[in-house]
């Protein structure tokens, strides 16, 4: 199964650093000509050079992406059963649900790659988004990044990238993984797949 998608790439500058929201309202303004309409569907990455520390190199993609960001048609191949290396920025939040004080509330915790259960909890996401995991290929370290609300309040967002080998067990889901993403908190620039070239 093909998978068709608009991805662009550019240079912004480094302004949002420390500050999660800022970068995702900064994509919504390209997104939408500065209208700012929450609720559109895209991924986006965000790297940073120590060569260029005053920009960052964004990666956006979604099933189509506005004209003025010239963006390109690509497209990547599912095929049942085949096996396939991808790389991943993966948010790491866990929710579960606990009684605090006799109510029941959801807490947020996150896991990291070198934690006893972060093989199984990779797995959980790669299987309800139409891949098998056989491989770990490589992880980055932890990053915990602040995002900071203008109505007060502060959370975070923790990720780290993975390099790894899958199987594909459901065609479709894997197409609306690498489009729509996976995992949590993917408005803040986690989520997206990449399929690593031999």
């Amino acid at each position: 199964m093909h998978c068709i998608y608009q991805e662009t790439s550019f240079l912004m500058p480094n302004t949002g650093q420390g500050n999660a929201d800022v970068w995702h309202k900064q994509i919504i303004d390209l997104m939408t000509d500065g209208k700012n309409q929450e609720g559109i569907q895209y991924l986006f990455k965000k790297d940073f050079s120590q060569q260029l520390p005053e920009s960052a190199l964004i990666k956006l993609r979604a099933a189509t992406l506005p004209d003025a960001l010239r963006p390109t048609e690509k497209r990547v191949e599912f095929a049942c059963g085949a096996d396939i290396k991808l790389k991943l920025r993966l948010c790491t939040t866990r929710r579960k649900k606990q009684v605090v004080s006799g109510k029941e509330k959801t807490v947020e915790s996150f896991i990291s790659p070198s934690d006893e259960g972060f093989v199984d909890f990779l797995s959980a996401m790669l299987s309800n988004n139409g891949f098998e995991l056989k491989e770990i290929i490589s992880t980055s370290e932890l990053v915990v990044e602040p995002i900071k609300k203008t109505k007060g309040g502060r959370s975070f967002v923790p990720w780290c990238d993975v390099h790894f080998t899958a199987t594909v067990n459901n065609e479709e889901s894997a197409s609306v993984a690498y489009i729509k993403g996976i995992g949590r908190k993917k408005v803040f620039g986690t989520g997206m797949l990449e399929v690593i070239s031999e």
